[in-house]
Order: C-alpha cells, then structure tokens, then sequence
C-alpha cells in the first residue's frame, strides 16, 4: 500500500487511543505504536522482515503529523 492510499484510509480515521503517539503501518494495517518512535523501529524489523513499514504521528485530532516514510529511510 502506497502512502498516498494510506493517507487517504487512514488520515482523519485512527482511533483515539493512538493519538499523540507514533504508529508504523505494514500492508494497511497498525503494527505497533508508541509515544516514542525508537521504542517500536527495531521490534518491527524484527517481525516483519523484508516487508515496507511505513511510520505517522498521530495527532490529538486523529490527523497525521507526517507524510509516510519507510523507516529505513528514517533511520538508514
């Protein structure tokens, strides 16, 4: 799933329990959030090998902070 498609599923639409917190999506779906984002990177890796995670801050309002980035290019 492209960011563009993932902004337009999820922007606006996350759940309240996520907000303020960074969340990594894989294949459209929520696999880990955290209020830090060092917190979740390297378990992600490791479940979730050779698949594209794409990582948001979540805003209060349930919109996101950032476009979608693949963490490796995060922390290359």
């Amino acid at each position: 799933m492209d960011s563009v498609t993932l902004d337009r599923r999820f922007n606006g639409n996350v759940d309240a329990s996520y907000a303020g917190k960074w969340i990594i999506l894989i294949d459209g779906k929520i696999v880990a959030s955290d209020i830090e984002l060092e917190n979740i990177i390297d378990d992600v890796r490791k479940k979730y090998p050779g698949e594209i995670p794409y990582v948001r801050k979540v805003l209060e309002s349930g919109d996101f902070l950032l476009q979608a980035y693949p963490v490796d290019y995060l922390h290359a």
